[in-house]
């Protein structure tokens, strides 16, 4: 044990040195990765150390102090810590940005919420829609989450005989908008629902 550990000092040190030298190689005997081996009688006898290959020069970087500075961008100097594709949580005191549902998703929006027509139901398993037919005739399909007219009244639910929309307030210049309502589109309005 002690001859083979005073064998390998001077190679570790070598490696640890930073010599740009690339080591020797040896052929090593395959042994199992476990530090020590049980021998006959119980005794543990040692295993080889495996030392990896250093990396050649051509793959290196010498860092400079530009290296460290901030990247707003992460062209450059990308933070391996920060996601440029989840937007951060707000700082306390921070104004929180609020993200409209309705961005992509409108449907009729040249026209009021009051103006559309319901026409039909389509259940197609989970891509359940509902038909609208806005003031010039034109048909409009609408799917869950989708929002209606100029007043982004969002669908939340389409049943086979119903659509629920959720009708939120627009907020008045220096005040808070008024809570959501919610409002419901029936094809036979003065059918009885069944649950």
């Amino acid at each position: 044990m002690r001859k083979l550990s005073l064998i390998l000092l001077p190679l570790v040190f070598a490696g640890a040195c930073g010599d740009d030298a690339p080591l020797p190689q040896t052929k090593r005997p395959a042994t199992p990765a476990r530090a020590t081996n049980p021998g006959p009688g119980g005794k543990a006898k040692p295993s080889v150390l495996v030392l990896k290959p250093k990396v050649e020069r051509m793959y290196r970087k010498d860092f400079t102090a530009a290296d460290f500075q901030p990247d707003p961008t992460g062209d450059a100097n990308r933070d391996p810590f920060y996601s440029y594709l989840v937007t951060p949580a707000a700082r306390p005191g921070q104004a929180v940005p609020v993200e409209d549902e309705c961005q992509d998703r409108k449907v009729a929006e040249k026209y009021a919420y009051n103006d559309l027509r319901l026409l039909g139901i389509v259940m197609r398993g989970t891509k359940n829609f509902a038909m609208f037919r806005d003031p010039a005739g034109v048909g409009q399909v609408a799917y869950q989450g989708d929002c209606l007219g100029k007043d982004k009244a969002r669908i939340t639910e389409i049943t086979p005989a119903c659509v629920r929309i959720e009708i939120r307030g627009i907020a008045p210049p220096g005040a808070p908008a008024p809570p959501a309502h919610e409002d419901k589109r029936c094809l036979h309005p003065d059918d009885i629902e069944i649950q």
